[in-house]
């Protein structure tokens, strides 16, 4: 029998119903809370201690839900990846601690659906093709002047 995909598209779980709704949304138009997990199907139970973590704070929760969406789509196209980072950037406080917890909660979400962690295909070895999302919606006939197509130096 021929291995295919169709029964996900058919029957999506709730990683796939996030990267199919978000692939391409500008980052204004992504999640700022962790609602979208629960309109998405994952169970609320398991969004709870995340938002215990936010502890009410919509900063800390926009963070939270920046910080799972670059964990969900990693080594995944996403058209507002370098504007989603720039905007963690810009808020100028340290959110350090959000990041273990969004990328363990992201994990869990991939292993759900047998995908590997990309942290851990790295060290397994697995190679991965990796789609620079920057590239993604760029024309080659576009201009070298054009503001939406420079690429930011990282600060540090």
């Amino acid at each position: 029998m021929i291995e295919t995909r169709y029964f996900e598209q058919l029957c999506p779980k709730p990683l796939y119903r996030i990267r199919n709704q978000y692939r391409y949304c500008d980052r204004k138009k992504l999640p700022v809370s962790l609602k979208f997990l629960t309109l998405a199907g994952v169970d609320p139970e398991k969004v709870r201690p995340l938002q215990e973590l936010a502890a009410g704070d919509r900063v800390d929760e926009m963070v939270l839900a920046a910080y799972l969406l670059l964990h969900l789509f990693a080594h995944q196209p996403l058209k507002s990846r370098q504007a989603l980072e720039t905007w963690l950037r810009r808020k100028g406080r340290d959110f350090t601690r959000f990041e273990e917890p969004a990328r363990a909660f992201a994990a869990a979400m991939l292993a759900e659906v047998g995908e590997v962690e990309p942290a851990a295909a790295r060290t397994a070895g697995e190679g991965r093709h990796h789609f620079c999302c920057s590239m993604a919606g760029k024309s080659l006939l576009s201009s070298t002047n054009d503001k939406r197509l420079r690429i930011e130096e990282p600060l540090g």
